[in-house]
């Protein structure tokens, strides 16, 4: 698909993409928190609480973890 000369596809891509980076940031730590909740929630099933526990470690920057053996 041909744009004209000077015309962009997507005119409001990187704003957008600027608004969506400061609404996160801006929301991060409340997101971070629900997932801790989640994390310590007893009621909660395991498989979720797990998987918030993951998430944790991820945003942390730390690794995958790795399957523990013998369980």
């Amino acid at each position: 698909m041909a744009f004209p000369k000077g015309r962009s596809p997507n005119p409001d891509g990187r704003r957008l993409e600027a608004a969506v980076r400061r609404t996160a940031r801006a929301e991060a730590e409340r997101c971070i928190a629900a997932l801790a909740r989640v994390r310590d929630d007893d009621c909660a099933p395991p498989e979720v609480r797990l998987a918030a526990s993951a998430k944790i470690l991820a945003l942390g920057g730390y690794p995958k973890a790795q399957p523990a053996s013998g369980l």
